[in-house]
């Protein structure tokens, strides 16, 4: 360890550089402040005015979206949630009624998510489908077991594959749903990492 002192000594200008205007953030900082004043307050006007940044691909406003709207009566927009049909706003609406629902959604949640078109999504959005799957399972308890089955039967075929972030979270949910085969199904891909580590 010391102690150094840093001192520049050429000719380049050392003066602070000028602020970045950027429009577009701007404009995105706006909308998130105005979804923020939503926040901790019942408006029925926050829910059309919310819903559609659950679409948006700034991941800040679509969290600053679903929290306006988990603040508002789930009654008042938990049909909506249930009946959306595209997968980015469909995760976020089913996320914000898993927090805000009780036992009796569970079903209906587990129906819209094995809905899901899970072959054709991203990473990012099926992690985040998969953050859902969890937390209706285990926040949202329910006696009917036919729930875990169709979850069960939904993952299975998607592990091991995607990457190893989506391989953690399916084999988390799988042993929890007590699936038969996924302790294997996990060494298997154990060793083929560990051999694949020895060859480098």
């Amino acid at each position: 360890t010391g102690l150094y002192r840093v001192r520049y000594v050429g000719s380049e200008p050392t003066a602070p550089a000028d602020p970045v205007n950027d429009l577009l953030t701007g404009k995105a900082r706006q909308r998130r402040h105005h979804l923020e004043s939503y926040h901790g307050k019942q408006n029925p006007m926050a829910i059309n005015m919310a819903w559609p940044y659950l679409a948006s691909t700034d991941r800040a406003l679509r969290y600053a979206a679903r929290i306006a709207i988990e603040h508002q009566s789930v009654e008042l927009w938990q049909d909506r949630a249930l009946a959306e049909q595209r997968p980015v706003p469909a995760i976020e609406a089913l996320l914000a009624l898993t927090r805000s629902g009780d036992s009796s959604l569970q079903g209906a949640i587990i129906e819209c998510l094995n809905k899901l078109p899970l072959f054709q999504l991203s990473e990012e959005q099926m992690l985040a489908a998969l953050r859902v799957y969890a937390l209706a399972l285990v926040r949202l308890k329910n006696s009917d077991t036919a729930n875990s089955d169709s979850v069960r039967r939904r993952l299975r075929p998607f592990f091991p594959g995607l990457s190893e972030a989506t391989n953690q979270d399916l084999c988390r949910l799988l042993i929890y749903l007590r699936d038969p085969g996924v302790i294997d199904a996990s060494l298997q891909q154990l060793r083929i990492a560990t051999t694949q580590g020895s060859q480098m």
